[in-house]
């Protein structure tokens, strides 16, 4: 996709989010810095829209979660890098966000090895009216050790509980130990 391509839809995404765009040329100019080019950040106090030449995400304000919209397979390797690698320090509130953009790209991944495309485009349901959305509040499961799973219990904005699933795995946190499987839920 070229430029203008991607601010149409950074364009039609803003506009179900209710998120203005005051200066396109001001963004493509932005995308089209070759040696850095500038991430343009934009919020309606309820949303907040990431728009790049290599993805477009946003998030709704207060929530953990970020949505991406368009990637480009080198924002895909880039991206997968950078999290495998701040998945081991990272505090257990901000587990949940990194393995929830983790497995966005590992999805868009395989859409661009299906489609054979060098880039991923939510489909439209996906990319179209995002107002009635709430982003997940849902349970998070996750294979957590005993040690991993010590450090949950003491996160005020979330708590965890066992599943009844009675065999263990290796724990998703560490990569290392064996585990359980936990439902983490945000409170």
């Amino acid at each position: 996709m070229n430029d203008s391509e991607i601010l149409s839809v950074a364009e039609k995404l803003a506009a179900s989010l209710d998120v203005i765009v005051e200066d396109k040329q001001a963004i493509l100019k932005n995308m089209r810095k070759t040696n850095c080019p500038t991430i343009t950040i934009l919020s309606n106090g309820n949303y907040t829209l990431w728009i790049d030449k290599y993805y477009i995400a946003y998030s709704k304000d207060g929530k953990p979660d970020v949505r991406y919209v368009f990637v480009s397979q080198h924002h895909v390797s880039e991206e997968l890098t950078e999290i495998c690698n701040m998945l081991k320090d990272c505090e257990p509130s901000d587990y949940i966000t990194l393995s929830g953009i983790r497995e966005q790209m590992r999805e868009a991944l395989k859409s661009m090895a299906a489609s054979g495309e060098d880039f991923y485009l939510a489909e439209s349901e996906d990319a179209g009216d995002h107002r009635h959305i709430e982003l997940s509040d849902e349970p998070w499961l996750m294979t957590l050790c005993p040690k991993c799973a010590s450090q949950f219990y003491d996160t005020p904005s979330q708590y965890i509980r066992r599943t009844d699933k009675s065999f263990k795995e290796t724990c998703d946190y560490c990569d290392s130990r064996q585990g359980f499987e936990y439902e983490i839920v945000r409170v």
